[in-house]
């Protein structure tokens, strides 16, 4: 309930630029942090050692619901807002999904309240993630927004951020897959899911839908950067190969290469398909 003025001495509005202050304080250890309490101003040092945990505080109120999801098929819609979960009291957003995901094995009730009158809904939540957490595919209602209009260079400026974050999202995850942090079919999607969240997007918004589009581009321009035959990641592999022996690759080389690729790209779009159809 504290609302932040003052993060390590910048002027805060929204949560963006308290993550942006507490970014930009660096290496410090510790920064301070005025704040509004009943009308009180206090002042408090955060340690960065470690996640500060801070998170803005959201009403327990729907905004989306996954398609084929168990609170579709339940009734939920956009607008609910969620009184209970399990028999629990809600208080706010992050109330819900550690309720749910706190659940036992069985059906879960839901009591939402929708103009003005209150109804309860009984649904069996489905694992999703890397940690096999329970779900209902309910999503939260944006915050209010602060809308910022930016010139030309720090439209690019921020999209360049932007990108990044999306870059180094999209790495991390190929890298979990890898080492076997995060399950193949959890990371991998392929057209129906793109439809899928692609129709989510357009329902929430224009906006939402383009930056939709702009994830999915950069997500491809990593991929297609991955040492893969067919790929340009797999021919710059091979323009390194032949630098080092200083010599050219046959064509038969190239051809089986390419094949080799192209085989391995069908049957990963294959299975992917796979794994759509079975969410």
């Amino acid at each position: 309930g504290d609302r932040l003025e003052r993060v390590a001495g910048r002027a805060v509005r929204t949560f963006d630029e308290v993550y942006e202050a507490l970014e930009a304080a660096g290496k410090a250890k510790a920064v301070e942090i005025e704040a509004l309490r009943a009308g009180r101003r206090i002042t408090a040092r955060l340690t960065l050692d470690r996640d500060p945990g801070l998170a803005p505080r959201i009403e327990p109120i729907i905004g989306s619901v996954a398609l084929f999801s168990p609170a579709r098929k339940a009734g939920l819609q956009p607008g609910d807002r969620v009184l209970s979960v399990g028999g629990r009291r809600v208080r706010e957003w992050s109330d819900v999904s550690r309720l749910v995901a706190g659940t036992k094995e069985g059906p879960v009730t839901v009591v939402i309240a929708r103009g003005g009158a209150r109804s309860s809904a009984t649904m069996e939540p489905k694992r999703e993630g890397p940690d096999g957490r329970r779900i209902i595919g309910i999503s939260v209602r944006p915050p209010e927004t602060l809308v910022r209009r930016f010139g030309l260079l720090e439209s690019a400026r921020a999209a360049a951020m932007e990108i990044r974050a999306i870059t180094v999202a999209t790495v991390t995850a190929v890298a979990q897959v890898i080492t076997g942090r995060l399950r193949f079919q959890d990371a991998l999607g392929g057209p129906v899911m793109i439809a899928r969240v692609g129709f989510e997007k357009a329902r929430e918004g224009a906006s939402d839908l383009l930056h939709f589009i702009a994830v999915l581009n950069v997500q491809l321009m990593v991929a297609n950067l991955l040492p893969i035959p067919a790929l340009d990641g797999g021919m710059i592999v091979l323009a390194c190969w032949e630098g080092i022996r200083r010599k050219r690759l046959s064509v038969t080389t190239y051809q089986r290469f390419n094949t080799v690729g192209v085989t391995f790209i069908v049957l990963l779009a294959l299975v992917a398909l796979f794994f759509d159809v079975r969410r």
